[in-house]
């Protein structure tokens, strides 16, 4: 497979989204030995475009990578590990979601590499409203624990439930499973075990370890919830008891990544 058109990604990074995807993304195209495609993340082929686009097209964006230079070759978008129907009667998704692993071992094989960073699901539901916020999809006056059910905020916290309907498809070890919390207080431990799975060198310096990557809605927490500032004016969209009620929506999920995966979830608790 010398032949640029054939290079095909051996690893992705597929979620979850508003958990420091973008930082991950920014380190991995530093690395050498990487290869990505440019100028580019969240391709978004194996969900979104997967319809609308063929395999050729998805060669394409890696026309700058070379099997003689890289050693792992991949690309990172956050919504492909949402994928499972779990609650699906309650909180919006779109059934053909289901279909990603399949798709990715159809086209990628059973050895492809997958990179996950979780997130405590109750911030990153909070992140993900904010985010869509931002985006004018959603008014202040929404509830996050109404809105929440659309757009994946909710859902995609789930994250055991996501994680077993993609290993139905890959083993255990074909996955890297990672706090973004624990990541936070070790990058430097953390890139090295990362780059190390992905088979390249991994005593390879970062710049810009601790740069804050993405954009963010500017906020405050208060005793009373998250204070967001619009038109000069003051809102509290998320109040602090709707935060008490996503801690209890999400705490058998916590318990069961924490027993199922042998996961640190502690910080979340």
């Amino acid at each position: 497979m010398n032949n640029k058109q054939d290079i095909l990604p051996n690893f992705l990074g597929i979620g979850a989204q508003r958990s420091g995807t973008t930082w991950l993304d920014a380190m991995l195209r530093s690395h050498p030995q990487i290869g990505m495609p440019r100028d580019t993340k969240e391709l978004m082929f194996f969900d979104c475009k997967y319809k609308s686009l063929d395999i050729k097209a998805y060669q394409s964006f890696f026309n700058g990578c070379s099997y003689s230079i890289h050693k792992s070759i991949g690309e990172i978008t956050p919504g492909y590990l949402w994928t499972s129907p779990f609650n699906s009667g309650i909180y919006e998704f779109n059934e053909d979601r289901v279909n990603i692993p399949q798709r990715v071992h159809n086209d990628l094989g059973s050895d492809v590499k997958l990179l996950v960073v979780l997130r405590d699901p109750v911030k990153r539901a909070i992140s993900a409203y904010l985010h869509h916020l931002s985006k004018n999809r959603i008014n202040v006056k929404d509830s996050i624990l109404d809105i929440g059910k659309r757009f994946g905020i909710l859902h995609m916290g789930f994250y055991s439930k996501h994680l077993f309907h993609w290993m139905k498809h890959y083993p255990t070890d074909c996955f890297d499973i990672s706090i973004h919390e624990n990541i936070l207080e070790d990058r430097e431990g953390y890139l090295k075990r990362t780059f190390d799975f992905l088979g390249v060198a991994k005593n390879y310096e970062v710049v810009g370890i601790n740069k804050n990557y993405g954009k963010r809605l500017p906020y405050k927490k208060t005793d009373d919830g998250i204070l967001v500032n619009q038109n000069k004016q003051d809102y509290l969209v998320v109040k602090s008891d709707e935060i008490k009620i996503l801690k209890d929506i999400y705490m058998k999920e916590i318990e069961d990544l924490e027993t199922m995966f042998d996961l640190d979830v502690s910080k979340w608790k």
